[in-house]
């Protein structure tokens, strides 16, 4: 893992490019059951794409688990969310982030095993949380505001969807939810995920 992660760093440091992200594929464990958690894709990737697809939560998952930071990218990061945190502290550095290179090579093992931060979202106060998002997402460069929001939407509904106290999230599903509906460019699946989280919220009351 260390080899193939030196590799492009040696490249880049040879092409005068610096790497500020490398990430790679990983395998999931579950039940004594393994499967691949993929990328799709190996090579470099522009600082600009990565953004856009992580901020849609499209095909760029916000995992820490799977990348390697540049040191400097993460000056100054304030690790304090409570949900989704590893999405909060991508808001932070996106406008950092140059270049991104993407190994292809499965190099982490991830073991689901039901005990972590998200089985207890009940006791979070998502009101409080939506605001945080809104903060953090209003100190992006404008070029990305418009993402960021549908990315919160689908963001927040997520949380909701998995959590039978979600009183609180409603209002930041729903103040973004129409753009997601109509914009041509979100994919169907994600314009899916965004209608369950309303129909569930819905039925919870």
């Amino acid at each position: 893992a260390i080899e193939r992660n030196a590799n492009p760093l040696a490249n880049s440091n040879a092409e005068r490019q610096l790497i500020d992200v490398i990430q790679f594929d990983a395998t999931e464990v579950k039940d004594g059951k393994m499967r691949p958690l993929p990328y799709g894709r190996a090579g470099k990737v522009s600082g600009e794409t990565f953004a856009r697809e992580l901020l849609r939560n499209d095909g760029m998952p916000s995992w820490l688990w799977t990348r390697v930071f540049r040191r400097d990218v993460l000056a100054g990061v304030a690790f304090a969310g409570r949900v989704k945190q590893d999405y909060q502290m991508f808001l932070q550095i996106l406008p950092r982030i140059r270049n991104v290179w993407s190994i292809g090579k499965p190099l982490y093992r991830y073991i689901r095993h039901g005990h972590g931060l998200s089985n207890y979202v009940q006791s979070m106060d998502y009101a409080e949380a939506g605001k945080g998002f809104e903060s953090q997402i209003e100190e992006l460069p404008v070029r990305w505001l418009h993402d960021a929001r549908v990315g919160l939407v689908l963001t927040m509904a997520d949380v909701a969807r998995h959590s039978k106290r979600e009183n609180g999230s409603r209002q930041w599903v729903r103040k973004y939810l129409m753009s997601v509906l109509f914009d041509l460019k979100v994919p169907l699946r994600l314009k899916a995920k965004a209608l369950l989280a309303a129909v569930v919220r819905r039925a919870a009351h």
